[in-house]
């Protein structure tokens, strides 16, 4: 087996790692790869434990209506705090981290093999 495949799944996966959500350690415990041969590699990111980790990446669907419950009620000004796309405009903080770690991981591969840095081409 070749080992550059291997550097090459430990270096994303670390970014990974790095840039992956922190709500809670789960997601992180999730991240993993498996090497099949000298061009085959499963990155790994969930598990039964954590079955919501592709929702982490995608755009979030707030609530119709933020300011109301869906019984008509209004929300206290605490309880649209306490949610989370309140706070957040409805966009999801996390969206796009993996597309994100793709990128990092693909200028830190250029920057090792063939000595270019990125921010300059």
């Amino acid at each position: 087996m070749d080992d550059n495949i291997v550097n090459i799944a430990e270096l994303f996966m670390t970014t990974l790692i790095a840039m992956a959500p922190r709500d809670n350690l789960n997601l992180l415990r999730s991240i993993g790869y498996k090497v099949f041969d000298d061009n085959t590699v499963e990155i790994i990111i969930g598990s039964d434990k954590v079955q919501y980790a592709p929702y982490t990446n995608e755009p979030w669907i707030p609530p119709v209506n933020l300011e109301y419950f869906p019984s008509g009620r209004k929300r206290t000004e605490l309880e649209k705090r306490s949610l989370k796309s309140f706070r957040t405009g409805g966009k999801n903080p996390n969206e796009a981290w993996v597309e994100r770690a793709i990128n990092q991981t693909a200028k830190l591969l250029a920057e090792i093999n063939l000595g270019v840095v990125m921010s300059d081409v």
